[in-house]
């Protein structure tokens, strides 16, 4: 009898993690799509063009994701909350790192737009892929205020067992990527062709479009958490601080890959804008190998924080 029980708790245990797992996996899966598509378009412009987009690109959201780290520890005390039966405290524990997420975004993008010069001369030696670049940055500066709080809110919706929104808000997005790409690179439809710019702009607008899908359902009541701002109150320093300490190691782990994918695309600029420009193209193929490793950390993540809250 009990060897029927525990084959059926494992299958049902099966069952919850692909649930959670498979819209993870569709998630990133899609997000490699949009590169794909961003590279495939920027690279019919010039090698000058995809080294500009693929190092402001690596740029943005590689050091987006060392800030959005803090997801790592909304996840952690959500799913523990949501563990515990304590609706009320996951509610909470988002709305402070919703306040926390939106201001790191903002500090961020400040750094980009004001230093993006400065930060493609650290990067490259080549005068047109610096003015390109600087040009795209300061554009996905807008993106980035928006990127981080909608990141550490999906984690958040996904430490209360819900994968299902944050691949929907990532569908909607990177489908209109790809059309603005298409329309705003090359100037279809009667736009002005805008090339890179063009492509920062595509991107920017479709982040927006994700955060506005993200943070619209979690505020709707009908998601697995609410987040509603005005019941937040000030910032409490102290459960920041306790996020703060969740997500430090995350953010360190993710600064230590970021460093060193930035390190080795700026030493293979130095072999030249075409050897970096086919490096991007290999990268982005090569992406496609983590995607169900991914999916399953989500899902792990969660399943062992709500164990945890129920200690169990």
């Amino acid at each position: 009898m009990k060897e029927v029980q525990q084959a059926v708790k494992t299958v049902s245990l099966r069952k919850k993690i692909m649930r959670l797992a498979v819209p993870a996996i569709l998630e990133m899966i899609l997000g490699t799509v949009v590169w794909v598509a961003d590279t495939a378009m920027i690279g019919r412009l010039s090698a000058e063009a995809l080294s500009a987009v693929g190092l402001g690109g690596q740029l943005a959201f590689n050091v987006t994701y060392v800030f959005g780290a803090l997801g790592d520890g909304a996840l952690a005390m959500v799913s523990r909350s949501v563990g515990a039966g304590d609706r009320k405290r996951a509610d909470y524990v988002s709305e402070q790192a919703l306040i926390m997420s939106a201001c790191l975004g903002v500090i961020l993008a400040l750094i980009y737009f004001f230093g993006a010069e400065w930060i493609f001369e650290l990067l490259t030696d080549d005068p047109e892929v610096i003015a390109l670049g600087t040009k795209y940055l300061r554009i996905l500066a807008f993106a980035v205020t928006f990127m981080v709080p909608t990141y550490v809110v999906n984690c958040a919706l996904r430490g209360a067992g819900n994968t299902v929104v944050p691949m929907l808000s990532a569908a909607i997005g990177n489908i209109l990527n790809i059309a603005g790409d298409y329309v705003f690179i090359f100037g279809n439809f009667g736009f002005p062709r805008m090339e890179v710019e063009g492509a920062a702009l595509a991107t920017t607008i479709s982040q927006i479009v994700a955060a506005l899908v993200t943070l619209g359902y979690a505020g709707s009541g009908r998601a697995n958490i609410t987040i509603n701002l005005k019941k937040a109150g000030l910032p409490d320093l102290k459960l920041m601080r306790g996020l703060f300490s969740l997500s430090l190691p995350s953010s360190l782990e993710e600064l230590s890959f970021g460093a060193s994918r930035l390190l080795s695309s700026a030493w293979i600029n130095r072999l030249g804008t075409m050897a970096f420009a086919a490096h991007q193209v290999a990268v982005t193929g090569e992406s496609l190998s983590f995607m169900p490793g991914y999916g399953f950390s989500v899902a792990a993540s969660a399943i062992v924080g709500q164990s945890l809250g129920a200690k169990d």
